[in-house]
C-alpha cells in the first residue's frame, strides 16, 4: 500500500472514531447541575481535569442527543472530553451515569438576565484577598468588577 493510501485509512478511522488529528482526550468526573438540550449543553460541577483544568462549574456541549436527553440535573457522571484546536474547541462524549441519587434533590436553573438599570443581586462574592464581600458594600461607589480564578 503507499502512502496516501494509508494516510487516508488512518484519518479515516480517526473520523470514524470520533477523534480529529491533534485532539486530546481527559477524563471527567463531576455532578450535572443543569441541561440545555436546545443548545446540547450541560452545565456540570466537575473535578479537576488534570492537564486541562481546574475543578469548576462550566457548560460543555454534548453531540450524542440520546445520551443527552437521558441525563438529568443531579446524576453524576463520568465522561470522555475531547478537546481540540489547543483546547478552544471541547465537547463531552460517552458519558456515563453513576449516580442518579442526586436528582430528587436538584433544583432547576433560573436564568434572569439582569435590565440596564435593574439593581445588581448582593449576592456574596470572595475577592483576590480571601473575604467575603457584598455588592452592596460598594453602595454609591463606582466598582470595577473582573472574574478571573477558579470558580468552584
Amino acid at each position: 500500500m503507499n502512502r496516501w493510501k494509508i494516510t487516508g485509512l488512518i484519518a479515516l478511522w480517526l473520523v470514524a472514531a470520533g477523534c480529529q488529528p491533534g485532539s486530546k482526550e481527559f477524563t471527567l468526573h463531576g455532578k450535572v447541575m443543569a441541561k440545555d438540550e436546545a443548545a446540547g449543553e450541560l452545565t456540570v460541577k466537575h473535578d479537576d481535569i488534570p492537564g486541562f483544568i481546574p475543578a469548576m462549574t462550566m457548560p460543555y456541549k454534548v453531540q450524542d442527543r440520546d445520551a443527552l436527553r437521558e441525563v438529568q440535573p443531579g446524576d453524576t457522571i463520568d465522561a470522555d472530553l475531547i478537546s481540540v484546536n489547543g483546547g478552544k474547541e471541547y465537547w463531552l462524549q460517552s458519558f456515563r451515569i453513576t449516580d442518579q441519587t442526586g436528582r430528587q434533590n436538584a433544583k432547576p436553573a433560573v436564568k434572569h438576565a439582569l435590565k440596564v438599570g435593574d439593581p445588581v443581586p448582593d449576592i456574596p462574592m470572595i475577592n483576590q484577598d480571601g473575604k467575603q464581600i457584598h455588592f452592596g458594600d460598594f453602595q454609591g461607589k463606582s466598582v470595577l468588577v473582573t472574574f478571573v480564578g477558579n470558580a468552584r
